[in-house]
């Protein structure tokens, strides 16, 4: 029997090394001084500090470059005419030229939009609702063709032609 609780004793013996230790076994770590605590809460304060100062810096820059760009309604764009490098007209001629209604169509930017869709009529932009200088208002730009009126006459340029 003695045998028995000898060999008992021994397991029991092996079980407690082999286990992980308790709380209240575990050894106290050295303490960090309340100096260098509070030297890591100043440097972080400090960092917060400068972040917050650069972002309020920063804003005016920012401001300044998004209210730079300024868009002007239609009715205050002044059309010039277009110059392409194989074509360069005075415009005098152009002038002339609406002048005698011979209206030259040469390109249309078609879209679902109103607003979006332009016409390039004698070398100029123009968008429906605009007034050429013949006196012509531009009723409607379609896919392949401009609607004009004059004293309730319709006059209908087609591209191409």
């Amino acid at each position: 029997m003695s045998f028995l609780l000898d060999a008992l004793g021994k397991a029991d013996t092996d079980r407690r090394l082999s286990e992980v230790p308790e709380l209240s076994s575990r050894r106290q770590t050295a303490a960090v001084s309340p100096w260098l605590r509070a030297l890591k809460w100043l440097a972080l304060l400090l960092l917060a500090a400068l972040l917050f100062l650069a972002g309020y810096l920063a804003r005016p820059m920012i401001e300044a470059k998004s209210s730079s760009v300024e868009v002007l309604p239609a009715s205050e764009v002044k059309m010039k005419p277009v110059q392409t490098p194989e074509m360069v007209v005075p415009t005098q001629t152009i002038i002339e030229s609406v002048q005698n209604s011979q209206h030259k169509l040469s390109v249309i930017s078609y879209s679902d939009l109103p607003a979006v869709r332009f016409a390039m009529i004698n070398g100029f932009v123009t968008h429906e609702g605009d007034v050429l200088a013949t006196g012509e208002k531009i009723m409607k730009i379609e896919k392949q063709a401009v609607v004009l009126e004059k004293s309730g006459a319709e006059t209908r340029l087609v591209l191409g032609q």
